[in-house]
């Protein structure tokens, strides 16, 4: 399957498109070699996520996308050995931390041969979209995300196992300790809407492992956690105001293991779907541009 901008890089003139392939299938079926291996990475605020684009010739298989902050490097979910088609790969990145520099790396390998090849992206940041906003999701399902206000995150402690034993005959104790435990706290969101609550109850509902992101002025950055009791509450003490503020008792734990279920933005596949014919393509959208920024699915 082609992607909107392997085609784009493929193949530059619209005008030539529009004249020379007949069919979608053509398209489908052509988009086109790569000439240089390339990753593209957009950041993209209106879903919390990042659109990840790899290209590179066909004799190469296989890449992997690796995005890093600082010192911190991490294989993206769903970008460890992903297959290569047509030369592209196209994902998202819905774990992205806010508000932070950093950039992504793309090694392409190939069946049968030790020939690895390896480029980077920009330098990207990923803004919150707004002043105390944070996004919370099933990390496997961002179609759940849900932007949320943060009202608060006040104390965190982080537990130790720690025994302390008086000997007969010593003055100081005898202290066994162990590793000092994962960090747990309260987070206090408000919703504005009884839609945003009961969005916020279904994300709940399972007992999942979230993930939380937050701004670095959160002091948390990204959190996973497991929510062991939430409570809501009223803002207001009228009843007809719909405001609702959530305390949410987490633990703190490990990225959970998975595959992506679903996601937040527009993909190639909408358009192939969405569109009546390849004739109402050419027709009704003047430039690459609207193609890739309209998908027919969604309008």
């Amino acid at each position: 399957m082609s992607t909107w901008r392997q085609v784009v890089y493929a193949r530059h003139d619209w005008q030539e498109v529009k004249t020379s392939l007949a069919t979608w299938q053509a398209l489908k079926d052509n988009p086109g070699e790569p000439t240089a291996i390339t990753l593209y990475a957009e950041p993209r605020q209106a879903s919390g996520g990042v659109l990840l684009e790899a290209f590179a010739p066909f004799r190469f298989n296989w890449v992997t996308i690796t995005r890093t902050v600082g010192s911190d490097t991490t294989v993206i979910r769903d970008g460890e050995n992903a297959a290569l088609n047509n030369g592209g790969w196209i994902g998202f990145d819905y774990e992205a931390p806010l508000g932070v520099d950093m950039f992504y790396t793309a090694t392409f390998t190939r069946t049968g041969n030790p020939e690895t090849v390896t480029t980077n992206s920009a330098t990207i940041r990923l803004e919150a979209k707004g002043y105390g906003r944070a996004w919370i999701s099933n990390a496997v399902d961002p179609a759940s995300a849900i932007l949320a206000w943060v009202d608060g995150l006040d104390e965190i402690e982080r537990p130790a196992e720690v025994g302390v034993f008086d000997m007969v005959g010593r003055t100081l104790p005898v202290v066994v300790t162990g590793t000092r435990g994962s960090r747990r706290g309260e987070v206090r969101i408000n919703t504005e809407t009884l839609d945003d609550r009961d969005a916020l109850w279904g994300l709940l509902e399972n007992g999942d492992v979230l993930l939380l992101r937050t701004t670095r002025e959160f002091g948390v950055g990204n959190l996973y956690l497991v929510v062991q009791k939430a409570t809501e509450a009223r803002v207001t003490r009228l009843g007809m105001f719909p405001k609702r503020r959530f305390s949410l008792e987490f633990v703190e734990t490990s990225s959970p293991i998975g595959r992506l279920v679903s996601g937040r933005d527009n993909t190639w596949q909408q358009v192939l779907t969405g569109a009546a014919d390849w004739q109402a393509v050419k027709t009704q959208r003047a430039t690459w541009l609207d193609v890739y920024r309209t998908p027919f699915a969604v309008g």
